[in-house]
């Protein structure tokens, strides 16, 4: 399809003009969805935290990314300042190089985002069925900030991204990210 390969040649762009983005150790397309996903979902994180948010290829339990906000600022750890008048957002994607969704990578996201919350499901057990590592480690986030926004009687919104690349948005000469990285190198150490 010609769309797909346009896309093809927007991410080979962003590579091109940040040569640096071939080091890092995870798929392509997952750093191309989280550098032109950005400011349009992520509150325009740092590059290495939108990395850190990749949940890899194998394992990941149907979510690609996960990133989770208190007060539109990314949370990275358990002793991050939560009171009761925090807004908690935990942000699911599931990205797909495709034409459409199928059912199966919707199952597989809602099954993972399920697991997640289930706290009796331990975190060995997680590892035990499949997770990876990147999934386990933000379980273990999320559970801990889950929990202790309960404790503050907070609100906490979870949202899932079905996001299937809008071309629109990322083939745009004017969209402000592309723009930016074009302008300022991204950095970032590995």
């Amino acid at each position: 399809m010609s769309l797909r390969i346009l896309l093809d040649d927007q991410i080979d762009k962003l590579f091109e003009d940040n040569p640096e983005l071939n080091s890092v150790n995870k798929n392509k397309f997952e750093i191309a969805v989280s550098a032109f996903s950005n400011l349009q979902y992520l509150y325009g994180i740092e590059f290495d935290d939108l990395i850190d948010g990749i949940m890899g290829e194998g394992g990941d339990e149907g979510i690609d990314h996960c990133y989770v906000f208190c007060n539109g600022v990314l949370v990275k750890d358990e002793n991050h300042q939560i009171n009761k008048e925090s807004h908690i957002k935990v942000k699911f994607f599931q990205t797909k190089k495709e034409n459409g969704f199928s059912t199966n990578g919707f199952k597989n996201l809602k099954e993972g985002i399920e697991e997640i919350f289930n706290l009796e499901l331990d975190l060995d057990k997680l590892q035990k069925i499949g997770a990876n590592q990147d999934i386990i480690d933000a379980a273990d986030l999320i559970r801990k900030i889950f929990r202790k926004s309960s404790r503050e009687r907070l609100n906490l919104v979870v949202k899932s991204i079905m996001l299937q690349l809008h071309l629109k948005l990322i083939l745009q000469k004017n969209n402000p990210f592309t723009r930016r990285i074009r302008k300022e190198p991204f950095k970032h150490t590995i």
